[in-house]
C-alpha cells in the first residue's frame, strides 16, 4: 500500500469510500445500507459535504461521494438554489495529480483558508495563504485565539 509512512489494516469491504457512503446515505452508519429501512429519505441527506483528503486512501471517499451525486442525477432530483447537491470532494496537493476530486487546494493553508471562509473567520478579501494563525492554530486575534490567549494567561497567573 502506497501511502505517508502508514500501515492500513482493515478488510477489504470496508474502506473510506464504504464509510462515507453510510455516513451520507444511513440513519444509522453502523448498520448495512443494504436494509432499506436504515436509509434517508431525499430530505433527509446533508445540504452541505465537504470532503477533503490529500493521498491515495481517500479516492474512495472521492469516488463514493461521486457516485451518490450521480444517483441524485440520474433520479432527476431537485438541486439546491446554487444548481447542484452540496457535495465537494477536494483533493489537498498539486492540481496536476489524478483524483476523482472534483477540486483541489494546493496545501494545508488553504484548507485552513477555505475553512475560515465557511465558518466566517476570514474574509474573501484575505488571498490564499494569507491567513495568520497563532502557536496553538487558532486565527490569529480572532475570537478562539483571544480566548486560548486569556485562558493561557489566567493558568499562569494561578500557577504563581
Amino acid at each position: 500500500m502506497t501511502g505517508k509512512a502508514n500501515l492500513e489494516v482493515r478488510p477489504n469491504f470496508v474502506n473510506k469510500g464504504e464509510i462515507v457512503k453510510r455516513l451520507v446515505l444511513s440513519r444509522n452508519p453502523v448498520e448495512s445500507i443494504t436494509n432499506h429501512n436504515n436509509l434517508r429519505n431525499f430530505e433527509e441527506l446533508p445540504d452541505f459535504i465537504l470532503c477533503l483528503g490529500d493521498d491515495t486512501t481517500d479516492e474512495d471517499m472521492f469516488k463514493s461521494l461521486n457516485k451518490v451525486e450521480s444517483d441524485l442525477i440520474n433520479d432527476n432530483r431537485e438541486t439546491n438554489k446554487f444548481k447542484n447537491y452540496g457535495i465537494y470532494p477536494v483533493t489537498v496537493g498539486p492540481a496536476n495529480k489524478e483524483t476523482a476530486a472534483k477540486a483541489y487546494l494546493s496545501d494545508p493553508s488553504q484548507v485552513l483558508d477555505t475553512l475560515g471562509l465557511l465558518v466566517g473567520q476570514v474574509s474573501l478579501f484575505e488571498t490564499a495563504g494569507s491567513v495568520e494563525l497563532d502557536d496553538r492554530g487558532h486565527l490569529l486575534n480572532g475570537e478562539s485565539s483571544i480566548i486560548s490567549q486569556a485562558n493561557r494567561k489566567a493558568y499562569q497567573k494561578a500557577r504563581e
